[in-house]
């Protein structure tokens, strides 16, 4: 749903292939490779970092390792916290963001619910919104966490689609603060994810006793190859510019409905009385869009959409407007 549309890039396929030819080896090399890649580009040394096979793993490796009583999620968010949080039998609260405060948190409220939570946890850039917060605001976020002595867990998967650095280099000296980022989104590797956990050393080594396995050759020399790769950056961000234009433009002609600004591939369409409709034609047409009626305090007539391909882009505008033009017709006709 929410990797990129390019895909992997050229350089990064290559990679793939060559180290599939030294999987019957340990993987203790290239994880040497790795960890000296993060050093020199966040200034990240090994004891702070913490490698995985998946996001969702780390996810549920933290809740086990922290046992945390009660969880406090930031909405609107995907159901992959809460399935962590309850595996752990932690009792979970939420905090929806509302369309009158852009699906921004409310700090004071954030604030006041973190004094009976152990863990919280929000994405920046929100998963659902595609918006991302300030650093001030962020920064005002985990420090106020840090006087109710809890950890902040931030999902950074979309970080990268923003050009922002984010928290990885704050979060290795934090000793509330975690953060995860993966290689599924933005480098378009759903299918050899790497993901990895950003704290303080004492936080990394009780996480990294919770790991089953090492992440496999494969995928390490993917998101190796692929965090190097600065052409394919600057082939993201202009695909990126072009086809959330495209689809604005677009959008903005059709009576009905509102495309909410996003700084990510993600964004959220209101459509009341057509986002059914949509969602069921492009479910069957195979494009990524999602309802989001059992998403916190939204309703099924918000829909969360990823940029995709041009062709399919194209695709949703015109069964956006054929619904639309429907709409319009019948109520001419009543």
């Amino acid at each position: 749903m929410e990797a990129s549309p390019l895909g992997p890039s050229r350089k990064v396929k290559a990679a793939i292939r060559k180290a599939v030819k030294e999987i019957n080896t340990l993987p203790g090399e290239e994880l040497a490779r790795l960890e000296r890649l993060f050093l020199s580009k966040y200034g990240t040394g090994n004891n702070s970092l913490l490698f995985a096979n998946s996001l969702k793993e780390l996810l549920f490796v933290i809740c086990r390792r922290l046992q945390p009583r009660n969880v406090l999620i930031i909405g609107p968010a995907l159901n992959i916290y809460q399935e962590a949080a309850l595996a752990s039998g932690a009792v979970i609260e939420s905090i929806p963001a509302s369309e009158q405060g852009s699906f921004f948190p409310d700090i004071q409220e954030l604030s006041k619910k973190a004094g009976g939570c152990d863990l919280v946890f929000i994405a920046n850039p929100n998963r659902i919104s595609g918006k991302a917060l300030s650093a001030a605001a962020l920064n005002e976020i985990v420090d106020a966490l840090s006087l109710k002595d809890c950890v902040a867990v931030i999902d950074e998967s979309l970080i990268e689609f923003t050009g922002h650095e984010g928290c990885i280099r704050s979060a290795a000296s934090s000793s509330n603060c975690i953060v995860l980022r993966t290689t599924a989104c933005y480098y378009g590797l759903p299918g050899l994810e790497l993901a990895w956990a950003t704290a303080d050393p004492k936080m990394i080594e009780s996480l990294r006793r919770g790991l089953q396995s090492d992440p496999s050759i494969p995928a390490m020399e993917a998101a190796r190859t692929a965090l190097k790769d600065k052409s394919y950056r600057r082939l993201t961000e202009q695909f990126m510019i072009e086809e959330k234009r495209l689809l604005r433009k677009a959008i903005s002609r059709m009576s009905g409905m509102i495309m909410y600004d996003s700084d990510t591939n993600i964004f959220l369409l209101k459509a009341p009385g057509m986002a059914v409709d949509i969602a069921d034609r492009a479910g069957r047409a195979g494009l990524a869009v999602q309802l989001c009626g059992d998403i916190d305090e939204l309703s099924d007539s918000y829909l969360r959409i990823s940029v995709m391909k041009h062709d399919h882009n194209l695709k949703l505008i015109r069964l956006m407007l054929e619904i639309s033009d429907e709409k319009a017709g019948k109520g001419n006709n009543s």
